[in-house]
């Protein structure tokens, strides 16, 4: 019933068979096009996206709203003009715009679904998952020109040869039963997928918030200490990263003369600290592996904090990993021997 439904309703020409099928295949696309772009400027391999799998949804949506908006454009005829004036007679030229048209109208579709996203990952996750604020004529960082020239031309690329080369291969002639059962097990892992990454988003989300909450309360235990140098001490706590103040927070408190309550205060603040920034999962520490640019927070000294820890848990697991090599393969000399 489920499938009669898809294939019978169409939308602007289009069946939602065809939309879900499309939808799936340009992620992956969009995932293998900006992980290999990624991994070539960064000199190793970054499995880019939000998600686990690879698949990365903002393609899916600007491929399939290109589609539909832009792929009409291809049937555009070209604007014929007569030149009457030339010495060798009249002559007509032909200007075919509709290339022109569809890299305005990509560069605009992908700009606005850009700054849609950003704006909306933002609210759920207060993270921003990439940031054009070093670009020239950018839109609160969200979008920019020089990026929406190349959704541009991408665009005339999608629209004018891949999508129609997509349409023709012998995929899109195979049984629509068997595409209908990939689709199912496809949109499964992908709602299983977006799910367990929407957790993971939550998590690191939530250390955002509890290490603002840490130094609003070393601010105020600063606020509270009576200390010559109480104003000094409170922007520097305002200015620099908590796990740098966490060095000699608590532990040096003692030496500095403070009173054996602000010295516990302090203790108890530390340990807070130390207890949840070390339960940074897999997980988690895997967003800045795959958006190195990744911004967590308009404090760049969280942001600064949560990318050491993960890094530094990555880093672990490496080095984890290597030692568990390194003894199967004594345990297999020694059972040579």
């Amino acid at each position: 019933m489920f499938y009669n439904f898809l294939v019978s309703t169409e939308i602007f020409g289009l069946s939602l068979f065809e939309i879900f099928e499309y939808f799936l295949v340009y992620g992956v696309i969009g995932w293998i096009f900006e992980s290999c772009v990624v991994s070539a400027r960064e000199k190793h391999w970054v499995n880019r996206g939000f998600l686990f799998g690879p698949f990365i949804p903002i393609y899916s949506f600007g491929v399939v709203s290109m589609v539909f908006l832009l792929a009409p454009l291809n049937a555009l005829e070209p604007i014929r003009f007569t030149i009457d004036f030339l010495p060798q007679g009249s002559r007509d030229v032909f200007f075919d715009y509709k290339y022109f048209a569809i890299f305005v109208g990509g560069g605009l579709v992908c700009s606005l679904l850009e700054i849609f996203v950003s704006w909306i990952m933002e609210k759920l996750f207060n993270m921003r998952w990439w940031d054009y604020s070093d670009y020239r004529f950018n839109f609160h960082g969200r979008a920019c020109l020089s990026i929406g020239a190349l959704w541009g031309l991408m665009s005339i690329i999608v629209i004018s040869f891949l999508h129609p080369c997509l349409v023709a291969l012998p995929l899109s002639y195979a049984p629509k039963r068997v595409v209908y059962v990939i689709m199912l097990v496809g949109y499964a892992i992908l709602l299983a997928d977006s799910i367990l990454s929407a957790i993971m988003a939550s998590k690191l989300s939530q250390k955002v918030k509890f290490l603002a909450k840490i130094k609003s309360e070393m601010e105020a235990w600063a606020e509270k200490s009576g200390s010559e140098n109480k104003e000094e001490l409170i922007n520097k706590i305002k200015n620099s990263r908590v796990s740098v103040l966490m060095k000699d927070f608590g532990t040096k408190i003692s030496e500095k003369g403070f009173n054996e309550y602000m010295t516990e205060s302090a203790l108890k603040i530390k340990e807070k600290y130390n207890e949840k920034m070390s339960k940074i999962s897999n997980g988690e520490s895997r967003f800045f592996k795959n958006m190195p640019d990744i911004k967590l927070s308009r404090d760049k000294n969280i942001s600064d904090d949560l990318k050491e820890k993960a890094l530094e848990h990555i880093e672990r697991n490496k080095e984890k990993k290597e030692q568990q090599k390194e003894e199967k393969i004594r345990s297999k000399t020694s059972k040579n021997k």
